[in-house]
């Protein structure tokens, strides 16, 4: 669906082709899922299911310490500080998780023994970490919960830098051939990397939307990146982003730069609500979110809440599917949005 002055248009994806002129720069997100849903065990025998958010220190390959991470862990009985869980794996080494200190969102800190880096950890015994309802509708059909192409469907044909824990959705509309064409027409195509955490689907609360904050997610910009929207904006190119965290990170750098993109390493707790002073993206290719959602709320605040509404109401009528393997939008700012 093409959503753009108030008026919404529904065609096949590939249409995108036709609607992205030579010197417009759309901007993907490069970050890698990685598979993180481990199984364990107690030494008592009970089952644990563990879910690694990220390495609490350095990143997912890092070797230079003692490997431990930000996990959530789900057991029939309570768990406490200092359990110890094996890990199961399918290779000969023992690997053992000790819970360390739990945190006020329910969440504990880890510390792993047994490899040498988190990456080796979840490539060597984790599951892909499909959404909620995927895994509830294969046990209702009584199908395996894991199947052997989960991690390649669930993931950009771009992906190139592992740290996601969920994968950029909008991105998975994009297959190869079609990113050559666009190439060919003359659409340039740039990357960051912003690894997706599971906070980017946490609801907000009931209520006003004005005092809530979200999480804080980490971002990396390079060189060519950086050169790449200096060269759109001075060629009148429009910027169009491929998923929120795209959006996230890059009007971030707006903000901090005043318009400008620049190479480095960052932090960002950005929520985008309408009235936003859009900076640096024109539009955007994003997926049908849930209600009372950040990701909501930053699709109005681009195109305007009454068009992104009739945009939804269309899309329910025509039976256009929603959530993660759903189908996508094309977004342009709401007419009269600065940038």
């Amino acid at each position: 669906m093409v959503c753009e002055g108030g008026r919404n248009r529904v065609m096949a994806f590939e249409a995108i082709e036709g609607l992205l002129r030579a010197g417009d720069l759309l901007i993907f997100n490069d970050t890698k899922v990685v598979p993180c849903r481990l199984s364990g065990r107690k030494a008592t025998g009970g089952q644990v299911e563990i879910f690694v958010l990220g390495p609490l220190a350095g990143g997912w390959s890092d070797t230079s310490g003692p490997v431990r991470a930000s996990i959530m862990a789900r057991s029939n009985k309570a768990l406490s500080a200092g359990t110890t869980l094996e890990i199961e794996s399918e290779g000969p080494a023992t690997i053992k998780a000790v819970l360390e200190e739990r945190g006020e969102d329910g969440g504990w800190s880890a510390r792993f023994e047994g490899v040498e880096s988190l990456l080796e950890l979840v490539e060597g015994c984790g599951r892909t970490p499909l959404p909620p309802y995927i895994v509830k509708r294969r046990r209702d059909l009584g199908e395996p919960e894991a199947q052997a192409l989960d991690l390649e469907r669930y993931q950009t044909v771009y992906a190139a830098q592992p740290g996601a824990v969920a994968a950029p959705t909008a991105g998975l509309h994009f297959s190869e051939g079609l990113l050559e064409r666009l190439r060919g027409r003359g659409v340039e195509l740039g990357f960051l990397t912003l690894h997706v955490g599971i906070g980017t689907f946490k609801p907000l609360r009931e209520g006003s939307i004005s005092g809530q904050e979200l999480h804080e997610e980490r971002y990396s910009v390079g060189e060519a990146l950086a050169a790449q929207v200096a060269r759109a904006r001075a060629g009148g190119g429009r910027i169009i982003a491929v998923g929120t965290t795209s959006v996230r990170a890059l009007e971030d750098q707006g903000l901090r730069f005043g318009g400008e993109v620049r190479p480095g390493q960052y932090r960002t707790r950005i929520f985008i609500k309408p009235g936003f002073d859009w900076r640096i993206v024109d539009g955007m290719v994003t997926n049908f979110h849930m209600p009372r959602s950040s990701l909501m709320v930053l699709v109005s605040a681009l195109a305007g809440h009454g068009a992104v509404m009739a945009a939804y109401a269309e899309a329910a009528r025509i039976g256009m599917r929603f959530y993660s393997y759903g189908d996508a939008m094309l977004l342009f700012r709401e007419p009269g949005g600065e940038r």
